[in-house]
């Protein structure tokens, strides 16, 4: 008999890979077929600053369509995924637990709603993350 997975949405810049990264995307292999949105290098500027992202979007997917969890990988033009979620529909999206459900853009949200896509947030991993992993590279 064939399972037909459901399709799992991650979204993000993942400009350098952490351990945290790692954990999400095995979570999100837990719940289905996973596709990586990643933000354009542009949107990434506009989100972070002007000194991000450290790697190219080139670099970034290279990285990520590494993992063998992950069944695509695509660029996102834009800093607001609603339009991606609206596009994909999938079950779930999944986002880091940078980010609550207070925090997360209503525009997003409300593409999730319309497209019954699942908002899970994966726990944060405490320690872990690109801002920190970049300071201390800076000291």
């Amino acid at each position: 008999m064939i399972e037909i997975r459901p399709i799992v949405l991650v979204t993000g810049c993942f400009d350098v890979i952490h351990r945290g990264h790692v954990e999400l995307l095995r979570f999100a292999g837990q719940h289905g077929i996973v596709l990586v949105g990643l933000n354009s290098d542009l949107a990434v500027r506009q989100l972070k600053g002007d000194s991000r992202p450290i790697n190219t979007y080139f670099d970034r997917a290279a990285v990520m369509s590494a993992f063998k969890v992950v069944q695509c990988v695509f660029e996102i033009q834009d800093i607001n995924v609603a339009g991606t979620i609206t596009w994909i529909a999938p079950r779930f999206w999944i986002k880091g637990g940078d980010y609550s459900m207070d925090t997360l853009n209503p525009l997003e949200l409300h593409a999730a709603h319309n497209a019954k896509t699942k908002v899970v947030l994966f726990p944060f991993v405490p320690g872990l993350s690109t801002t920190k992993t970049l300071n201390a590279l800076a000291k």
